[in-house]
């Protein structure tokens, strides 16, 4: 794909980015349309029939100048737009300073957001600063319609365009160097419209200067046309249908997966990863290895956690593996590197692969104590489940494995006991009913300011006072759901099995539906709009006797079958028999009654009636 294409690219340091105002405008400020705005409503009246509405804004900027005589009324405005306005950097912006892969970016925006980003970078406006670019290592920011430091500099009236593109006129070192990069490296465009004025005038001056004698060119924009599209490909353009900030997004998070392979691929260079690393407070120590480079270590002013990803070859090794950390928990276990497939680390979201040349690699788990534990409640439950303990001084960590679920429970010491503080993380499916109360019936049980005592399979025994928890109540709900369904399960001769508990906390009006049909009970019935019953025959002579009046209240019950189904967790259940009452039911087609027809209309002054299901047999 297009944007995969664009993003190894990147990561091979072989493109610059030409940024448009559509970069700028998540930060305050305006668009190339709204900076035309801006500026015909900076004139007089006068001025504005002159100039008239439908003007692109380098020619609305040249009529400008040619009516005052001068530049300084459209000079004041840009000052007044971008160097009275220092914005706020957007995300896109943010991205963009932790990737150093773009060691040219060029711009047409007048705002200093990609300096005032970019670290280590510096602004090039006019040919005079040529000669800043060979010490300087950092990102270089071609300002290509100048800087509001230099209001000569300023391309946007229709002769600065003009000017921009001829090799005797304004600018033509910084042109002529712009036209250099471009010739060997790859373009992305962000930030412009494919309707834009600045977008076309620039694309055509590139045109002209290189020809054919040019890289890909990449246009990123959302949602443009078919035929807009087919435009572009005609001038050689390949179009990804994205916005900057979420193509920015997507490359950095491709960057942080591919950076280090990128590095042992010689794709990126090492004083990039430096870079790019150092954006995450850490700087690698490389050795070199051949004509690569290798990670030796890492650098952080704190502790480094390491997140692991392992893909084994041989199956067996596997268990092999698992059994040994059951049984030997406090010995490492060795692999030989040839017998994983792949080993990599994540830090921050970076992938590294520490492992690139390692022999072995050794691994090991050392809890206090692993097995079977009995934790005992002072009014007697008692619950036998699979845990670990993990003890330090003045602390312990008591996790609880169940099937659907853990508890972890943090035992904190104090002056005059133990803090205990309670983790519960559900599994996301719920495997079944007698698995889910056996969860929610023992962390009900823990969090209900119980005393409890935990005994380890070699005897140990440990107490500890129970602490109060406010969020108990969301427990209670679950346990009672799923003792519902338990019901329900045995009413039917059914099993619920496999489904998420997302899916459990947004089946309560189900679980109501069916617990009425097991209790034989009401349910209160919402009627927000009109109750529309029609019959086989006409209604009968009670109901027509019944409604004589307009607006007359009156109790109505009826017995409705239909084809109604429920579904519950998989389950199919036919509820197409119910009772319904209506206790304060008036009658909205009271004609059509009384002339023998077989419809009836009713309606709910206080918009609530009752509703029983029946088991249809």
């Amino acid at each position: 794909m297009l944007k995969e294409k664009l993003f190894e690219k990147i990561r091979s340091e072989d493109v610059i980015i030409w940024a448009g105002a559509g970069l700028s405008m998540s930060s305050g400020f305006p668009s190339g349309y709204g900076l035309k705005e801006i500026l015909y409503n900076s004139l007089t009246e006068g001025e504005k029939k002159l100039v008239g509405t439908d003007l692109s804004l380098m020619d609305l900027s040249q009529a400008i100048v040619d009516i005052q005589g001068t530049r300084n009324h459209l000079v004041a405005q840009l000052y007044k737009i971008f160097k009275g306005n220092v914005g706020t950097l957007g995300s896109v912006h943010q991205k963009l300073a932790k990737i150093p892969h773009f060691n040219n970016i060029f711009t047409t925006n007048y705002d200093r957001l990609l300096e005032q980003a970019i670290d280590n970078s510096i602004a090039i406006s006019n040919e005079h600063q040529i000669a800043l670019l060979e010490s300087n290592q950092g990102t270089r920011i071609f300002k290509m319609h100048g800087d509001l430091s230099d209001p000569n500099s300023l391309v946007i009236t229709t002769s600065d365009y003009n000017a921009m593109f001829r090799d005797d006129k304004l600018n033509n070192v910084l042109w002529g160097f712009a036209k250099a990069l471009i010739s060997t490296k790859t373009v992305l465009f962000l930030g412009y419209g494919v309707e834009d004025s600045n977008f076309q005038v620039l694309l055509d001056g590139i045109t002209r200067a290189l020809g054919g004698n040019r890289k890909e060119f990449f246009f990123v924009a959302p949602g443009i046309s078919d035929l807009k599209q087919i435009q572009l490909k005609s001038r050689n353009i390949n179009y990804i249908n994205s916005t900057a900030e979420t193509l920015i997004d997507e490359l950095y998070e491709n960057i942080l997966a591919n950076i280090t392979s990128d590095l042992h691929e010689k794709k990126v260079s090492a004083d990039t990863f430096r870079r790019f690393m150092d954006s995450h407070n850490c700087i690698p120590v490389l050795q070199t290895n051949g004509n690569s480079f290798e990670i030796v270590d890492i650098k952080t002013d704190g502790p480094i956690e390491l997140t692991a990803n392992i893909d084994f070859i041989d199956q067996k090794k596997v268990e092999e593996f698992e059994k040994h950390l059951v049984e030997f928990p406090s010995k490492p276990f060795v692999f030989d590197a040839s017998e994983i497939k792949k080993l990599v680390f994540s830090y921050s979201g970076i992938l590294l692969d520490l492992m690139r040349n390692a022999e072995q690699i050794e691994f090991s788990r050392i809890p206090t104590t692993k097995g079977f534990v009995e934790i005992r409640f002072e009014d007697g439950q008692e619950f036998y489940l699979y845990g670990a303990i993990y003890s330090r001084k003045g602390s312990m960590d008591v996790i609880v494995k169940l099937v659907s679920g853990e508890l972890t429970i943090k035992l904190t010491q104090k002056e005059d006991g133990y803090l205990v503080n309670f983790h519960v993380e559900h599994f996301p499916n719920c495997k079944d009913i007698r698995s889910e109360i056996e969860f929610f019936t023992f962390v009900t049980t823990a969090l209900q300011k119980k005393a409890f005592t935990i005994t380890t399979e070699s005897g140990e025994v440990h107490t500890f006072q129970g602490s109060d928890f406010k969020k108990v109540a969301e427990f209670d709900r679950m346990l009672k759901y799923f003792q519902d369904l338990k019901l329900i399960e045995n009413f039917f001769s059914i099993r619920f099995q496999n489904f998420t508990i997302s899916e459990a906390r947004k089946s309560s009006h189900e679980r109501d539906v069916l617990l009425s049909m097991i209790n034989d009970e009401f349910l209160a019935y919402p009627l927000r709009e009109n109750v529309d019953i029609t019959t086989d025959k006409p209604l009968s002579k009670n109901v027509v006797e019944l409604f004589k009046m307009p607006e007359e209240k009156q109790y109505f019950k009826c017995v409705i079958v239909d084809n109604e189904k429920l579904t519950l967790h998989g389950k199919e259940f036919n509820i197409g028999k119910k009772e319904m009452e209506i206790p304060d039911a008036s009658c909205m087609n009271l004609d059509e009654v009384h002339s023998g027809g077989n419809r009836l209309i009713l309606r709910s002054e206080k918009g609530v009636g009752r509703i029983r299901y029946k088991k249809n047999e």
